[in-house]
């Protein structure tokens, strides 16, 4: 079983990457859902060893949500 901690996120690039790294001591997988941050989340983020799904503008929590997971959907297609 594998397990995936998906943690939106919007302008934290100061702390982004100290909770990925804290994350990834409890999971296997950890994916930063970047809501359209206007500084560098994404960047620090997957410096730190997550993965970025980014949205151009912020989106409200159910599409967000929605367009997360089938994007994880397809991530795991892809892999197989």
């Amino acid at each position: 079983m594998t397990i995936t901690a998906i943690l939106p996120a919007y302008n934290k690039e100061v702390h982004i990457g100290t909770l990925v790294l804290q994350t990834k001591q409890h999971v296997d997988n950890v994916v930063v859902v970047d809501d359209g941050s206007s500084d560098r989340t994404g960047e620090m983020a997957k410096l730190a060893g997550a993965k970025v799904i980014r949205h151009n503008r912020k989106m409200e929590k159910v599409r967000r949500l929605s367009l997360v997971l089938n994007m994880l959907g397809e991530m795991e297609l892809k892999s197989l």
